[in-house]
């Protein structure tokens, strides 16, 4: 399982949950063809962050991340991955779980946000986020970081969403 890339053209999956074993092997995937990435991979050593979250609703300030999947790449190429179910400790809202199909049992024995956080933040380091649509993701993110450390997140964002609609 990887994602396909060539000079100028990433092709970045997700469809649902955001675990990138279910994403690659799920038969209705959408895949996002974007172009203009040139400018990422010209860097000696490329080093990029692609991830997606779930969350208990759409409000990154009163609502909560429960998934967070991760791979690194390093000049295109998966290096590592990393994927949690996080329990918020609150309700997962109807429409959510429509989305991304992860019901309140799936997290009850989850670990908490306050516990997977440090391990979400060492993966991603202070490498460039790709997501799609990725300031829904940053900003669930950052607010995290706000209620359990009192500071920003500072990683640049690549969205491909952004990208997918300039091509």
């Amino acid at each position: 399982h990887h994602f396909t890339i060539l000079p100028g053209i990433i092709l970045f999956i997700c469809w649902g949950r955001c675990s990138w074993r279910s994403v690659v092997t799920d038969p209705s995937l959408r895949i996002f063809c974007v172009q203009g990435i040139n400018k990422i991979m010209s860097r000696k050593k490329s080093i990029e962050i692609v991830l997606d979250t779930e969350t208990t609703g759409l409000d990154y300030t009163r609502e909560r991340i429960i998934e967070f999947a991760a791979v690194r790449l390093e000049n295109g190429k998966i290096k590592d991955e990393f994927q949690t179910l996080i329990n918020p400790h609150q309700h997962i809202r109807k429409s959510s779980m429509a989305i991304h199909g992860i019901s309140e049992d799936m997290v009850k024995d989850a670990p908490p946000e306050s516990e997977v956080l440090p391990q979400i933040l060492d993966f991603i380091g202070d490498y460039p986020i790709v997501a799609h649509n990725a300031i829904f993701d940053y900003s669930f993110l950052n607010e995290a970081c706000l209620r359990n450390y009192d500071k920003q997140l500072k990683n640049p964002r690549i969205d491909t969403q952004q990208m997918f609609k300039e091509v």
